[in-house]
């Protein structure tokens, strides 16, 4: 009878099979990492932009805010994905917030990080 060294075709076939499925599956965590990242990267991005606007108001008190909330709009344009930001209250409480991302959020209640989020911060002017 005849002994047969090395492997069948078949075999590595399921080879193929096997590497191929958990490469896939490496790329898949990969992906979802860099989405992660990329969700982080926004939600990171928007508390610095509230941040700034808070500053920006703290230290004009409140005067000539149209010119300031124009530029910190346009730089959350460039800064997020359809970035925008959005001032609610009366003096001397007011509500930070930024969007961004393709839903059209009216409101932010709650910090709502990911690839469409918001994120709001409440500040009081004395």
């Amino acid at each position: 009878m005849k002994t047969q060294s090395g492997i069948s075709l078949f075999e590595f076939m399921i080879c193929l099979l096997l590497m191929s499925a958990s490469l896939l599956g490496i790329d898949m965590l990969h992906v979802t990492s860099v989405q992660a990242a990329r969700a982080t990267l926004y939600f990171n991005t928007a508390m610095q932009q509230t941040d700034v606007m808070i500053n920006r108001m703290l230290l004009s008190r409140c005067e000539n805010m149209t010119d300031i909330f124009n530029q910190w709009n346009d730089e959350n344009k460039a800064l997020l994905p359809r970035g925008r930001g959005a001032i609610a209250g009366t003096y001397p409480d007011y509500i930070v917030s930024v969007f961004w991302g393709g839903e059209k959020v009216v409101e932010c209640t709650l910090n709502h990080p990911g690839a469409n989020g918001c994120v709001r911060q409440h500040v009081r002017i004395i």
